[in-house]
């Protein structure tokens, strides 16, 4: 069974103007629902952009190659690569010397068959 219930006209005309709102607002978030959508395309594209231009720097500079899992940002004034790399091992300043055993004979001109000077 059916039933059908004659609305005030006040209550009438609150429930279409509620309604046609809601038919607008509807029709803004879908406009707005593409605009995000092209908008995270644009975003996907210079994302896209500055990686490529990070590897390209970062083969072009030699860097090190960063930590696995990980890789070089810009910074946040976008003046510097960032990453985390594997440390370097220390390096001594000067190898010692080799130490070359030198027959008497050879050193200051002292006689090369009984080591004399």
């Amino acid at each position: 069974m059916q039933v059908k219930h004659k609305l005030s006209p006040a209550m009438a005309e609150f429930s279409q103007q509620a309604v046609k709102q809601l038919g607008e607002l509807r029709n803004r978030w879908l406009m707005a629902m593409g605009s995000v959508k092209e908008i995270e395309g644009q975003i996907e594209i210079l994302n896209t952009s500055i990686n490529q231009q990070v590897l390209i720097t970062r083969q072009a500079e030699s860097l090190p190659q960063p930590l696995a899992g990980g890789s070089y940002q810009l910074s946040a004034d976008c003046q510097y690569l960032v990453g985390e790399v594997a440390d370097v091992p220390a390096v001594a300043d000067k190898a010692p010397a080799a130490i070359v055993e030198v027959p008497a004979a050879h050193v200051n001109g002292a006689d090369r068959e009984t080591g004399n000077v």
